[in-house]
């Protein structure tokens, strides 16, 4: 028999980020090599993110008649069109013409979030379903990253999935274990770079308000224990101290 596990740890901070600027923060995460993709992505290549030169073009249709260049210029063909065939009925003895003109405009812009999922560029990944990366056999780590215009979630959802029914210890491990140092990772950089946004305090992030479930196929749930909770926020606090130096980076293979 089958079974999937899913836990889902879910923070919501109380902040967020305006519209307006979340093509920075998207920024701020590439160079974190944290890249956002959605359901329809096909890859996360880096031409998708950070700095680009956007080419935009500008068409205007544009009439001539009676000796007159640019009499009437239109934005849409569709009128330009109907404009002319009125023009050319009311005055069938002029000579009466239909040109357009084009005009590029380059400019440097940071790209939007292509999607709310998140995706590691150092880690494997799937991208033919859901988003997600792959931490072994039949299990998996999926991050959605959604800055709303009332508060900003955060949520990590590892998905096991077995031939039988698993002990407590197995699903344990395969879903809290094995994804931890991850999850304590990227948790660590996107709360630097909402901080570096400006929107944020390290108050508020520590702040936050955390659900965490474990659910199965048969739609039974339990709640994540005080330790696990507290598991993340370590795994958290041992990836800033490795980047700030105060704790060398781990060479242990996991078993």
């Amino acid at each position: 028999m089958t079974m999937t596990y899913v836990r889902t740890y879910k923070l919501t901070y109380a902040p967020t980020v305006p519209h307006e600027d979340r093509a920075s923060l998207n920024t701020l995460l590439f160079k974190n090599n944290l890249r956002s993709c959605g359901d329809y992505s096909t890859d996360v290549n880096d031409e998708h993110y950070g700095m680009r030169t956007n080419i935009s073009e500008k068409v205007t249709y544009i009439i001539s008649m009676m000796g007159v260049d640019n009499a009437l210029e239109f934005i849409y063909s569709s009128d330009a069109n109907t404009a002319l065939e009125q023009l050319n009925t009311a005055f069938p003895e002029e000579t009466i013409g239909l040109t357009t003109q084009t005009v590029k405009t380059e400019r440097d812009e940071e790209q939007s979030a292509r999607g709310n999922y998140i995706v590691d560029g150092d880690i494997e990944y799937d991208l033919s379903t859901i988003p997600c990366m792959i931490m072994g056999e039949g299990l998996t780590l999926t991050v959605k990253f959604n800055p709303n215009w009332r508060d900003t979630q955060l949520t990590f959802i590892t998905t096991w999935i077995t031939d039988k029914v698993a002990r407590k210890s197995a699903i344990e491990r395969n879903c809290v274990d094995i994804p931890l140092a991850l999850m304590g990772q990227i948790q660590a950089d996107i709360e630097h770079c909402l901080i570096r946004s400006g929107y944020f305090l390290t108050t508020e992030l520590e702040g936050a308000v955390i659900d965490c479930h474990f659910d199965a196929k048969s739609e039974s749930r339990s709640e994540c224990t005080p330790d696990i909770i507290e598991k993340v926020r370590e795994a958290k606090r041992v990836a800033i101290a490795q980047e700030t130096g105060e704790l060398p980076l781990s060479t242990e293979e996991e078993e």
